[in-house]
């Protein structure tokens, strides 16, 4: 799993030169979404193409830090393949 794209080391050029099964996108690319903002929507712009890039190479997208629904729903109609975050629950202690 290419976890945190978008951030350090997780770029593109992770994408073809190592045996990624699944992209995972930083949560600081969800916050922002949902928002009736220039910001928001340049967000989510990006996270389309993001997704569809990921597609391209046939990856499945994960999303982190989905909070609410309207996060959720924007995701899924991006197609980002799986979602987490507090929206779906809290996280548990192991024991």
């Amino acid at each position: 799993m290419l976890d945190d794209f978008g951030h350090g080391y997780s770029s593109l050029m992770a994408l073809t030169s190592l045996p990624v099964q699944m992209v995972k996108i930083d949560r600081s690319f969800t916050t922002g979404i949902g928002e009736d903002t220039s910001a928001g929507n340049k967000v989510l712009k990006a996270l389309h193409r993001t997704v569809a890039l990921a597609t391209r190479y046939r990856l499945p997208t994960v999303a982190e830090g989905v909070e609410t629904l309207e996060q959720a729903d924007l995701l899924t109609k991006a197609g980002c393949a799986y979602l987490q975050g507090h929206f779906f629950g809290r996280p548990e202690p192991l024991i």
